[in-house]
C-alpha cells in the first residue's frame, strides 16, 4: 500500500495523527478545512472569502500530492446561516 501525507503543521498532527491530506494507492482524502488564514492576517469576513481561502487550503494539499483538481469527486460544506449557500 502506497500512503503519502501533506502535513499542515497543526499540532492535532502529532497528538491525533491528523493529516491535511492523505495519497492511498490513488484516492485522495483532503481533512476538513477551517479558513484559517495565514499568519498575521485577519480572518476572511464574508462567507465567500471563507470559502475561497478553504478552497486554496484544500488546492496546495492537493498540489502536494501532485494532483490536480480535476480528480476531485465529492465535496461538502456546513455552513451556519443558509442564506449563505449561493454566495459559497
Amino acid at each position: 500500500m502506497d500512503i503519502k501525507r501533506v502535513h499542515s503543521g497543526s499540532p492535532y498532527e502529532t497528538r491525533y495523527g491528523f493529516s491535511r491530506a492523505v495519497a492511498v494507492d490513488g484516492r485522495v482524502l483532503v481533512a476538513g478545512t477551517a479558513p484559517v488564514p495565514p499568519e498575521g492576517e485577519p480572518v476572511a469576513a464574508t462567507a465567500f472569502d471563507q470559502m475561497k481561502r478553504c478552497t486554496e487550503i484544500a488546492q496546495r494539499a492537493m498540489a502536494d500530492l501532485d494532483v490536480g483538481e480535476v480528480t476531485v469527486i465529492r465535496t461538502r460544506m456546513f455552513i451556519t446561516d443558509p442564506s449563505d449557500a449561493d454566495e459559497i
